[in-house]
């Protein structure tokens, strides 16, 4: 699933997200780990996981999660960014569950 997410410079914000398998059904996300990464064309530029913080799991069997970005992360050039959202199960299976285009818009407050 690509969506692109538009954020101003400097604001916080909760992403309300729905993970999904490839048939559209809830992933349970009982015992995943999910690493949330923003990256500019240089480098990595925010980092959230259920495991070091920014990522909680609301409702597992619904494959439900929030994920929190401070205004200390999009504290960014304005400009887009991509991001990933990565979920890995029990048996160390990897999912890309969401990417797209972070879009950071400019503010007019400092």
């Amino acid at each position: 699933m690509s969506d692109a997410i538009s954020i101003h410079r400097r604001n916080d914000r909760v992403l309300v997200i729905s993970v999904q398998d490839e048939s559209g059904a809830p992933l349970n996300l009982g015992a995943a780990t999910l690493a949330f990464v923003v990256k500019s064309p240089s480098q990595v530029v925010i980092t959230k996981s259920t495991s070091s913080g920014g990522i909680i799991v609301t409702d597992a069997l619904n494959g439900k999660c929030e994920i929190t970005l401070t205004s200390i992360d999009t504290d960014l050039a304005p400009g887009d960014y991509n991001y990933e959202l990565l979920v890995t199960d029990l048996a160390g299976r990897r999912y890309t569950a969401l990417e797209g285009l972070l879009v950071v818009q400019p503010s007019l407050h400092a």
